[in-house]
């Protein structure tokens, strides 16, 4: 993506913020296939929007404590950092279910990777 793009992508997610949060729907799986050309090591098993957040799921893509984790990845469309914990606990409830944990890893220094606002959830595989 280009800075031009990337602007506009900008542009257009503040303009949709300014709406209240709309209900998640499902991306089908061709458009999230076209979305991801190129980098088809790293597409998502399942993907959803609304006007104010994108949500995308690996599944199977951790293990902790020996356990396969599905990693649940969620960014806001104006590209700014979630603030409030509670918007990611709604999400976690309308993606995985109500009574259904996750985790939220701090990685060591040497693992960090911090090129976005993007913010990482863990469940336990089979959950969705």
């Amino acid at each position: 993506m280009n800075r031009e793009m990337m602007r506009a992508s900008i542009k257009l997610g503040k303009r949709m913020m300014k709406q209240p949060p709309g209900e998640f729907e499902e991306i089908p799986y061709s458009e999230i296939i076209s979305r991801f050309a190129g980098r088809m090591n790293k597409v998502p098993d399942r993907a959803w929007k609304n006007n104010h957040f994108v949500v995308q799921l690996y599944r199977r893509d951790r293990l902790i404590l020996g356990v396969p984790h599905d990693k649940i990845m969620i960014r806001k469309n104006d590209g700014q950092p979630i603030r409030e914990w509670y918007c990611l606990q709604e999400i976690k409830n309308k993606i995985a279910g109500d009574e259904v944990s996750a985790i939220q890893i701090f990685p060591k220094e040497s693992e960090l990777v911090d090129v976005a606002n993007m913010y990482w959830l863990f469940v336990e595989s089979g959950s969705l």
